[in-house]
């Protein structure tokens, strides 16, 4: 009940004919409305004003105190969609410095070679096209998906562009690898009943 995943809802269910009711609150929400919550709003809302024959105002009253006592879970999960955008602005900051000093480095290095002439006119041409090709490709890919770091891959390009001149002219054989994986299995749930209470009039 509620959203999936969360279990964060609550079912009022009446059964008029033999004057019983129930409150059925989902998994995700038994620690901002208890049981013992549940059957004290049964008890002082619905039961007298049912017992009245004022439905709508027992059902009105009814929700009105179940939205009081789930307050705290709206707050926490503004809390926690305030640290989540916090935490994304701190991460983007990092990564633009990062890529600010990763394109410093290399254009400094880029300088080094230049100056040591230790690169040949077909290494300097081709590394400015594979340059230009990467940094379309990842350009690309920030649009097609949206990624919202877009001027850190601008700088990843040009990082490529320019590590096109770290390679001299002369050879050399050398080869690097690395195999990492990550792997993880999560997932949420709860069953429809978590908590409640009932009642009769």
């Amino acid at each position: 009940m509620g959203y999936k995943g969360k279990d964060n809802g609550i079912i009022l269910i009446f059964a008029m004919d033999d004057r019983k009711m129930r409150i059925e609150v989902g998994y995700g929400l038994e620690p901002y409305l208890t049981d013992s919550e549940a059957k004290l709003i049964i008890e002082k809302v619905i039961v007298p004003k049912f017992k009245e024959g004022k439905y709508f105002e027992g059902v009105k009253e009814t929700i009105y105190f179940i939205e009081k006592e789930t307050e705290r879970f709206n707050q926490d999960n503004k809390i926690v969609k305030e640290f989540s955008s916090k935490t994304v602005k701190i991460t983007k900051i990092i990564i633009g410095f990062s890529g600010f000093f990763m394109v410093t480095l290399f254009f400094l290095w880029f300088i080094y070679e230049l100056l040591s002439w230790k690169f040949s006119l077909f290494y300097f041409i081709f590394h400015i096209l594979a340059g230009f090709i990467l940094f379309s490709v990842f350009k690309f890919a920030s649009i097609t998906f949206k990624v919202f770091l877009n001027y850190t891959i601008i700088g990843a390009g040009i990082c490529l562009f320019i590590s096109g001149f770290f390679l001299d002219q002369g050879g050399g054989d050398g080869s690097s690898g690395g195999d990492g994986g990550s792997g993880g299995d999560g997932g949420g749930g709860g069953s429809s009943g978590g908590g409640g209470a009932s009642g009769s009039w």
